[in-house]
């Protein structure tokens, strides 16, 4: 089979500047264009001068804070109208392996026969609590259920077809409810786990409680407004309700249990869950 065309594109809002200057340099020599999509950063004037001039970097400043799904159908939009196969979406924080385009070009000549295949994820290997992902240890290439976006290739013409990313999500299982849609309309979620990415969840750490393991997230308040709100949403859109009551009565747990600040956590989820039955969505506001 022959080359497909990878366009990469990374949202920014109010990066490190050091950090994502590295992110530009890990993936810039391995695709064909990198777009730029800021969310109103207060920082994006320095950023700007010093790519704008840059071989293969193009921006898009949005202005405001639009959410993460408002920017990557941004750079879904301008992958279709330039002829781009593939879009690689990134965080602002990712440092791609040097051979991720490469090794998802394997996945492809090998495991896409039937132009099905709709993303194609790498294997995420957490700094502090190490994998993510099962079978990270058994298989190299392995079909999943879900992946994360960060440093996740899509496909343009499924992304097309499932009517792109929830824009209402604001943020937070953006990705998920992508992924929930792409199975729904046929398409596989392939996991290379030859290539690892190197990722942080927030402020998490792992803590031992009663013989297990426990993923502590630490997140912020408006970040478990976020969570529960939006898993109320996509549990409604695919019809995953135990699966997100699953995961929720765990939030709860972990954070009553493990987490400090707990009463304006508290708040921010009985507020998410109230927005989320109302079908209140878009950015959060008191």
């Amino acid at each position: 089979m022959g080359s497909n065309l990878f366009l990469a594109g990374i949202v920014l809002f109010n990066p490190d500047e050091t950090i994502l200057r590295k992110n530009i340099e890990s993936i810039i020599s391995q695709v064909s264009c990198l777009l730029l999509v800021d969310n109103g950063s207060n920082n994006i004037n320095g950023i700007y001068e010093e790519y704008s001039r840059r071989n293969k970097i193009v921006f898009k400043l949005l202005k405001t804070n639009l959410g993460i799904a408002t920017a990557q159908n941004h750079i879904c939009q301008y992958a279709e109208q330039n002829g781009y196969d593939w879009v690689i979406t990134l965080d602002q924080d990712s440092l791609c392996p040097e051979d991720l385009v490469s090794e998802y070009q394997k996945v492809l000549d090998n495991y896409d026969v039937d132009g099905k295949i709709g993303m194609v994820c790498p294997g995420i290997y957490h700094n502090r609590i190490g994998t993510l992902n099962d079978g990270f240890e058994h298989n190299q290439i392995e079909e999943v259920g879900e992946c994360i976006a960060s440093a996740s290739a899509i496909r343009v013409s499924a992304w097309r077809e499932v009517g792109g990313f929830y824009e209402p999500l604001f943020i937070d299982k953006v990705d998920f409810d992508m992924c929930s849609s792409l199975r729904e309309h046929g398409y596989r979620i392939l996991c290379n786990n030859i290539v690892i990415l190197h990722h942080e969840i927030g402020h998490s750490v792992m803590k031992h409680f009663a013989g297990q393991d426990r993923l502590v997230l630490n997140h912020a308040p408006i970040r478990y407004y976020y969570m529960m709100r939006n898993s109320i949403v996509v549990a409604r859109r695919h019809n995953e309700y135990w699966k997100y009551f699953r995961n929720n009565v765990r939030l709860i747990y972990q954070i009553n249990f493990y987490e400090s600040d707990k009463w304006k956590k508290n708040k921010m989820l009985l507020k998410g869950f109230f927005h989320g039955i109302m079908g209140k969505l878009g950015k959060y506001c008191e």
